[in-house]
Formats: C-alpha cells, structure tokens, sequence
C-alpha cells in the first residue's frame, strides 16, 4: 500500500482508506466539495 502521509500510523491511514472505500460516490463528491468550499473561506490574519 502507497503511503498517503508520512506522519500517520499505518493503521489509522488505512482506517480511513477503508472509510473512503464505503462511501458512495455521492458521498465522496459531497465530502471533497465540503473541503474545497472549506478551503476558500478567508480566515483573518490574527
């Protein structure tokens, strides 16, 4: 198995592959929009 992030336990990386795999395709579209929106939100400057 690739590894998605050097700094994460084998096991809770593949907790959340396996997580992904059970999500529907709607759900997965709903999850990476969420982010994305997310993401674009400002934040101020503190």
């Amino acid at each position: 198995m690739a590894v998605l992030s050097a700094d994460m336990a084998a096991n809770i990386e593949q907790r959340q592959v396996d997580a992904w795999r059970r999500l529907s395709p709607v759900e997965r579209l709903r999850l990476v929009s969420d982010i994305s929106l997310a993401r674009s939100i400002p934040t101020p400057h503190t």
